[in-house]
């Protein structure tokens, strides 16, 4: 549901003053949904589409300014935010922690906003994660780990096996769960997936391009005016960029929400556009 939020958000915040009471009831309801499940990201992602709804298609002087300075103001106002944020999701995830302060919210913070700490242990283990990636000896992992969300158990059941962001932090704690993912980015991610096997490298990359064309098509159906969602696009791309793993970012992201999408175009709440590209 997270990604029709977001459409939600973009498509209705033009019109808010039709409906202001809704919509922000709307935003907690939402929030609130999220925050009982553990996780805080929601927050910058609301953050982000708040911005491109004000600075799109404007390109004052003054404006430039402030796109300049957002991202000190994110670190710092995001810091103090996250410091609350951090101690109500572990809370909820029956992982307690101490309260912290806004320097520790912004160092968490910018912690999350970056893979490089991942990436350089990635880099380090490659070796490492190469041996034991091949070690079940099972061909074209990445591309079968696309549909163990949205397959049932009947029809796919081989599901047990672990894919490259779950090896790299396996070549760490050799223990973890085959659940736990990792971010190290996309360069990194299809650098070690060509060590393993050319062939897959390139398979995975060409899916990854049909996905993201798939996203922008929907994206368009879905708008009232050309390139109104783009910016959703520009989300789908930086998720790829910095996660990798194309299980999460579209099996568990974008296509898991597809049965909620046909719930919502049979009662009305979308219409598709007769726009393509």
């Amino acid at each position: 549901m997270t990604h029709f939020f977001y459409v939600y958000f973009l498509l209705l915040r033009p019109k808010i003053n039709s409906f202001k009471m809704i919509f922000i009831i709307n935003i907690i309801l939402f929030s609130a949904l999220k925050l009982s499940q553990g996780w805080s990201g929601f927050v910058f992602a609301l953050f982000f589409l708040e911005l491109f709804y004000r600075f799109n298609n404007r390109s004052s002087l003054k404006n430039i300014l402030y796109i300049m300075i957002a991202p000190l103001l994110i670190l710092l106002l995001g810091g103090a935010l996250y410091s609350k944020v951090y101690v109500i999701k572990n809370e909820i995830r029956n992982t307690p922690v101490d309260e912290i302060s806004i320097s520790d919210g912004v160092e968490h913070l910018a912690n999350r906003l970056s893979y490089l700490p991942i990436a350089i242990g990635a880099v380090q283990n490659k070796s490492k994660i190469v041996s034991l990636y091949k070690s079940d000896s099972q061909d074209f992992k990445e591309f079968k780990s696309i549909f163990r969300p949205l397959v049932p158990s009947f029809l796919f059941s081989n599901k047990d096996f672990r894919t490259l962001n779950n090896v790299a932090m396996q070549s760490y704690y050799p223990t973890i769960s085959k659940g736990t993912s990792s971010n190290f980015g996309l360069p990194l991610y299809v650098y070690i997936l060509y060590c393993i096997s050319p062939m897959e490298s390139l398979f995975y990359l060409g899916v990854a391009v049909i996905f993201i064309y798939f996203t922008k098509i929907f994206f368009d159906f879905v708008s009232i005016t050309p390139g109104q969602l783009d910016f959703l696009v520009l989300m789908a791309l930086f998720n790829l960029m910095s996660i990798g793993s194309l299980e999460v970012v579209f099996s568990y992201g974008f296509f898991s929400n597809l049965t909620f999408l046909v719930i919502a175009i049979f009662f009305g709440a979308f219409k598709l556009s007769k726009r393509i590209i």
